[in-house]
């Protein structure tokens, strides 16, 4: 991945008797479908290419299921990627990280809402605070959050016996429906 936005177009240099080249398509924030590409070369016929752009999917990845009131924090990670249906998502087909922006490098920031069968079953951790509701961000140039809570990443605590579901949201982003139940037992 370059650390250089991408442009309107580009000129690429072929060298005689090599066949193909590659280049990379940067989808932007917000912007969705079909993208013409021209290909110009003197003395060839100029074809015209369709790249396409997907909403791009934030889920839940590396959680456990399930743990007892007297369990370390649980730490998880929230990943992005490329889900497998624009319209109703179950699934990622492939795991991208965020865009490099050359003017700002900016994080995503996703929330991380949990609900609870009782009061006081579990909580959510970050560095900033222990909560019900938190956020984690996403670095540029990273496909997750951070893989431990000083790192910036996110856990959950187990407290009680009950069950906690997992929910997470990113503005602009589809959510692949990972809610995630955990169950907390009392030894």
């Amino acid at each position: 991945i370059d650390t250089v936005a991408g442009a309107s177009s580009i000129t690429l240099f072929v060298p005689d008797r090599q066949t193909s080249f590659s280049w990379y398509t940067h989808g932007v924030e917000t912007q969705q479908g079909g993208i013409p590409v021209t290909i110009s070369v003197s003395g060839y016929t100029t074809p015209t290419l369709r790249d396409s752009v997907t909403p791009p999917a934030v889920e839940i990845s590396s959680i456990t299921t399930s743990a007892t009131a007297l369990s370390t924090d649980r730490v998880f990670t929230v990943r992005l990627g490329v889900p497998n249906s624009s319209t109703n998502p179950t699934a990622m087909s492939s795991i991208q990280p965020l865009r490099w922006n050359a003017t700002i490098a900016v994080p995503l920031t996703v929330n991380v809402v949990m609900t609870l069968s009782v009061p006081g079953v579990a909580t959510l951790v970050t560095t900033a605070s222990t909560a019900l509701a938190n956020t984690v961000q996403i670095l540029p140039r990273q496909s997750q959050s951070a893989g431990t809570v000083v790192t910036g990443g996110i856990a959950w605590r187990p407290l009680a016996s009950g069950t906690a579901t997992i929910v997470v949201t990113a503005p602009g982003f589809l959510s692949i429906p990972t809610t995630s139940t955990r169950t907390v037992t009392v030894p």
